[in-house]
């Protein structure tokens, strides 16, 4: 599935426009390293030696690497969003495109509501997935990697000693992964539903009233209603704990950065410079913490849009059989010879059913709804196919035409 996801970044505009946005926030996490440096120059080196005209300098760079971010920021946020929308725009062009390939017997079993929520609501989630989710995992990697190399050189015992935590947050966040993910899905299915419901109420409306149904379709709605509800309150459930847990413990390792770095301070195991810096590559080391705990929500979100876009995706479309023809031209003589039909192999509509109409001739047929009169007529352009017995059209069997020509 994520080899799936990847393959819509292939298209030119949008690989051009990802590219570009790794590269601005490659750049955006470099700047953001050099901060902490640069600060710990000016306390260390600097200022005790009073080399002023070299701080002026620094801090000329520090400005100039500001003004950069800005640019960089304003890339990202951008085009960043631009490119979702453009991976959005495809995958909504790929799923519209591919409902018109399904057979009638898929459009039976799936509400409209449920399908625009797929195609609309569904979607919105995966371009934002696409846009942030593998610029905030390759910045964080990128903002880890550095901060754990400029924290090891500064005073590598309490680097250690920082890092010793990390593995809980990763344990918390791999705990509650798969709740999130679930949550996130009940969460879609019931708004599908919800959708649905309205769709139905609205397209039938006069026909509600007509029949004073009212109360009936109030009640269908509350209940759908009240299942989306309760899906969203155990989602919030999950990202609260999630919140709550990964934040505590951030809060825990800045107070054991200042209470630990306080005593390295006393001891003279790190002079004020680099204990500074060190608070604040601390800062530049959380960040990405926080940015990968917010990637987790995000992901199962997005990934479960997606998921529910590949389910329609997967539903294999209607196939004209090997070696089918166009229909050049009909007399137009029909024959049903033995044929037998039903709905997702329930109660037979129609059973050993054989009849000849001749070519010119009008026929209508006579019976009880339900009895399979529209069935008998989707039959013939293979709206539907037959379980058992054949269809010819000037004694030709209908599986021997294409589709397309038949309708």
């Amino acid at each position: 599935m994520i080899k799936r996801f990847i393959s819509y970044y292939k298209p030119k505009p949008i690989k051009k426009i990802f590219i570009i946005d790794m590269i601005c926030a490659f750049t955006l996490a470099i700047c953001d390293l050099f901060y902490p440096l640069i600060t710990r120059n000016i306390i260390n080196i600097y200022v005790p030696n009073q080399q002023l005209q070299v701080m002026v300098t620094w801090l000329v760079i520090l400005g100039l690497i500001y003004l950069l971010k800005v640019g960089l920021n304003y890339y990202i946020t951008y085009y960043g969003h631009i490119m979702g929308v453009m991976m959005q725009a495809r995958m909504r062009k790929d799923i519209f495109e591919h409902l018109q390939d399904l057979p009638f017997v898929f459009f039976d079993d799936s509400k409209t509501g449920t399908l625009s929520s797929r195609i609309i609501n569904d979607l919105m989630d995966v371009s934002e997935l696409a846009h942030h989710g593998p610029e905030d995992l390759f910045v964080s990697i990128v903002m880890l990697i550095g901060s754990f190399i400029a924290l090891s050189t500064i005073n590598l015992p309490l680097a250690l000693i920082v890092f010793s935590v990390i593995p809980f947050l990763v344990f918390f966040a791999m705990k509650l992964r798969v709740r999130m993910s679930d949550s996130f899905m009940e969460t879609r299915e019931t708004i599908g539903e919800v959708n649905a419901t309205i769709e139905n109420s609205i397209s039938g409306i006069r026909v509600s009233k007509a029949f004073s149904n009212k109360e009936n379709e109030i009640e269908k709605f509350e209940n759908n209603n009240k299942k989306f509800q309760h899906a969203r309150k155990k989602a919030y459930k999950v990202m609260a704990e999630f919140h709550v847990g990964s934040s505590f413990i951030i809060d825990f390792l800045n107070l054991l950065v200042l209470s630990t770095g306080g005593i390295f301070f006393f001891k003279g195991w790190i002079n004020f410079g680099d204990f500074a810096a060190f608070i604040l590559y601390i800062g530049n080391f959380l960040n990405p913490i926080r940015k990968l705990i917010n990637f987790v929500e995000q992901y199962q979100s997005g990934i479960s849009g997606f998921r529910r876009f590949i389910e329609v995706m997967d539903k294999e479309t209607e196939q004209d059989d090997p070696g089918a023809r166009d229909i050049d031209s009909v007399e137009g003589e029909i024959k049903f010879d033995n044929v037998s039909f039903s709905y997702d192999n329930h109660k037979e509509v129609l059973k050993d059913i054989s009849f000849s109409i001749e070519a010119g001739k009008t026929v209508s047929f006579v019976g009880p709804s339900g009895g399979g009169k529209t069935t008998l007529c989707h039959l013939i352009p293979r709206f539907y196919e037959t379980e058992e017995g054949n269809i010819y059209i000037d004694n030709t069997d209908i599986k021997g035409f294409t589709r397309r020509s038949l309708r």
